[in-house]
């Protein structure tokens, strides 16, 4: 393969990897969700439990569980995957669902539902909620979170739903099957972006331009040798 070949090639497949991710969502046309779950969060940190992503918007964990959020409490949920860049999902209204375990007599108004995401520091809330703001039931209620500004989490950190009780009474949280999960505004972009696909074919770009370059340096340095002898 000459040079101009291999340029040409490595920059079809930076122009491919960028515009891939928008085909992938194109073709599913899911927003993004995640499912709470009672799985324990294992990396020393400030979250609590996992929530899973979804990749086809179906609950990940069949399991009818729960998780006690006690009186003036509040337990951190994070996403089973950090950001692999800035992902930026600008100020849109996230939406979802909290359930609980029938009995609880808290009043919904003093439940605070808080969207966020965690680094080494702590929690950043970027929108909140009342979980009575949504449309209630018996035992719990569908909210919408509206975020003031563009809510980017940033690369290495993880997105996370922060529920805090202000009631006099402990709650149980249900978790697994459809009952707890929050959902992105829109199909784009995609988190943990970039895909795995993405990664490979901008790599293998790369690498098709820096040995284009390397080869380039060689050749100039070797012609430069020859015409001094």
């Amino acid at each position: 393969m000459n040079l101009k070949k291999a340029v040409v090639l490595g920059l079809l497949m930076i122009i491919v990897a960028g515009l891939l991710p928008s085909v992938v969502s194109a073709e599913a046309d899911v927003r993004p969700m995640w499912y709470l779950d009672n799985d324990i969060d294992d990396i020393p940190g400030w979250a609590d439990n996992i929530m899973y992503q979804s990749p086809d918007g179906e609950p990940v964990n069949t399991e009818n569980l729960s998780i006690e959020v006690g009186s003036g409490e509040w337990v951190i949920w994070r996403a089973d995957q950090p950001a692999l860049v800035d992902v930026a999902f600008g100020n849109k209204t996230w939406d979802g669902k909290m359930m609980l375990v029938e009995g609880n007599s808290a009043e919904l108004g003093n439940i605070t539902l808080q969207l966020g995401y965690i680094d080494d520091a702590g929690f950043t809330v970027v929108g909140e909620t009342i979980l009575a703001d949504g449309d209630v039931k018996p035992w719990g209620a569908f909210f919408d979170i509206d975020v003031g500004y563009s809510f980017v989490v940033p690369e290495g950190n993880y997105l996370a739903l922060k529920v805090i009780n202000n009631s006099d009474d402990a709650i149980n949280v249900r978790t697994g099957s459809s009952h707890a999960w929050l959902r992105a505004p829109s199909t784009e972009p995609q988190y943990p972006v970039p895909e795995l696909a993405t990664i490979v074919l901008v790599a293998a770009g790369l690498v098709f331009m820096g040995g284009y370059i390397l080869l380039r340096r060689q050749g100039f340095h070797h012609s430069s040798q020859d015409s001094r002898t």
